[in-house]
């Protein structure tokens, strides 16, 4: 599986190696590293990469201060991003999907 991953990020080097120089020499770099994510689970896998619970968080707030054009005071400022705070952690209160099979 190493293998078949190596082969993988040559091709991604050739193809991406002048647009992120970077991002392939960190790669190449870490590589051992990041091949212990092929031998994770599948499911946690798939927790790993769709949970974007922060970047949802952090969309929430922003929604609230970009909105309006002005706040009146910092109270209400502070009030809004409040109520947006606890309206967001009502709907997270769920296990994530298949969470039992995954802690098994």
């Amino acid at each position: 599986m190493l293998k078949l991953a190596e082969h993988h990020l040559d091709k991604a080097e050739e193809k991406w190696r002048d647009k992120y120089p970077s991002s392939i020499k960190s790669w190449r770099e870490n590589r051992t590293e990041l091949g212990h994510i092929l031998f994770i689970r599948k499911a946690i896998r798939k927790m790993i990469y769709t949970t974007n619970s922060i970047e949802n968080f952090n969309r929430q707030l922003r929604k609230v201060t970009t909105t309006k054009a002005s706040n009146p005071s910092d109270g209400a400022l502070l009030t809004s991003l409040y109520l947006v705070i606890l309206d967001v952690t009502k709907k997270r209160t769920g296990t994530p999907h298949n969470w039992m099979n995954i802690a098994n």
